[in-house]
C-alpha cells in the first residue's frame, strides 16, 4: 500500500500547500479520503491516475474538505467507461452529492450529449454511488477493509442539528492507515487505532495550547481549539498507547511551530513521527 498526503493546509490558502486530502493506492486502486482545495492537481502530480479513484471517503462536511469534490468525481470520469465512484460520508452526504450534481447540471448535460457522440452510453461523472455511513464497516475496494467511527469536531460548541465528523480505517495489502480528519481525542479514534496501526494520520492545528504552557484564559481560539482539535499530549499518550506506528500530523495553519508540537507530542510518543508536507509518499 501507498499513502499520500496529497493536501495539507488548513482552511486558509496556502502557496506551498493545498487543501486536506489523503491517497491510498493498493494494486491499482485508489482510495481518497476529502476533497479539499486542488486534490485532483496533487493526485496527477503524485503519478496516481484519477481515472483509478473507486473511493472517495468524506470525514465532514467543512468547506476545506470538501470544496473540489465536484472536480475530483469529474476528472474521475473523464471520458471514459468506468463503473461509479462510491462516495460515502457522513449522514446527510446524498443531499449534499445530490446538490452538488444540480450545481453541474449544464456540464452533465454537455457531457452526455458528447458522450453519446462518441458512440458511448450516456453515463458520465454524475454516476455516482453515495453511501452514509454509520459505526462500523463500510464498503470499498476488493480486498480492502474499510472501518468508520464517529469522532468529536466541532459537536459540543457548534451545536449544529445533525453535525457529525468521522474517522477511517482502512486496511489493505497486510497494511493499516487510519485518517482521523480533524478529530480532537475521542472514543471512536481510540476505537479505530485498537490492535495497533502502521499509520495514523492526525490533525493538531491550534490545539491543546494549554499543554504549551500558554495562557489562554479568555482567548476564544483557545477555547474553541479545544473543542476542535487534539491536545498534543493526549494524542501522543494514546499513539503510544494504542502502538501507532508511524503518527503523521497534517492540516497545518500559516507558519506553524513543528518545532513546539514535536516537543509536546515526543514526551509520549516514542515511535515514528513525521509533519506532513504536500505528496510526502509513504510506502508501506
Amino acid at each position: 500500500m501507498r499513502l499520500v498526503l496529497l493536501g495539507t493546509a488548513a482552511l486558509s490558502p496556502q502557496p506551498e500547500r493545498m487543501g486536506p486530502a489523503v491517497a491510498l493506492e493498493n494494486e491499482g486502486r485508489i482510495v481518497v479520503v476529502d476533497a479539499g482545495r486542488g486534490v485532483s492537481a496533487q493526485l496527477v502530480r503524485a503519478g496516481l491516475d484519477p481515472h483509478g479513484v473507486t473511493d472517495v471517503l468524506v470525514t465532514h462536511f467543512h468547506i476545506d474538505h470538501v470544496c473540489d469534490l465536484a472536480d475530483l468525481l469529474y476528472c474521475a470520469w473523464h471520458y471514459v467507461e468506468r463503473d461509479p465512484v462510491r462516495v460515502a460520508g457522513p449522514p446527510g452526504m446524498e443531499d449534499f452529492v445530490e446538490r452538488l450534481l444540480a450545481l453541474h447540471a449544464l456540464d452533465i448535460r454537455s457531457r452526455v450529449v458528447e458522450f453519446a457522440a462518441l458512440g458511448k452510453p450516456a453515463r458520465v461523472w454524475d454516476d455516482v454511488r453515495v453511501v452514509e455511513v454509520e459505526p462500523g464497516p463500510v464498503e470499498g475496494p476488493q480486498d480492502w477493509h474499510v472501518r468508520a467511527e464517529r469522532v468529536e469536531h466541532g459537536d459540543s460548541p457548534y451545536g449544529i442539528p445533525g453535525w457529525t465528523a468521522w474517522a477511517y480505517r482502512l486496511d489493505a495489502g497486510g497494511r493499516s492507515v487510519v485518517v482521523s480528519g480533524d478529530c480532537r481525542q475521542s472514543p471512536g479514534l481510540a476505537r479505530l487505532l485498537d490492535g495497533g496501526v502502521d499509520v495514523l494520520v492526525q490533525s493538531l492545528n491550534w490545539a491543546g495550547l494549554d499543554s504549551w504552557g500558554l495562557d489562554v484564559s479568555g482567548d476564544w481560539d483557545a477555547r474553541f481549539a479545544d473543542a476542535l482539535f487534539a491536545d498534543p499530549q493526549v494524542l501522543g499518550r494514546l499513539a503510544q498507547e494504542k502502538r501507532v506506528r508511524h503518527l503523521v500530523i497534517t492540516h497545518f495553519g500559516v507558519d506553524p511551530d513543528l518545532d513546539g508540537m514535536a516537543e509536546v507530542l515526543s514526551r509520549e510518543y516514542t515511535g515514528r513521527l513525521s509533519f506532513a508536507e504536500d505528496l510526502m509518499s509513504i510506502q508501506l
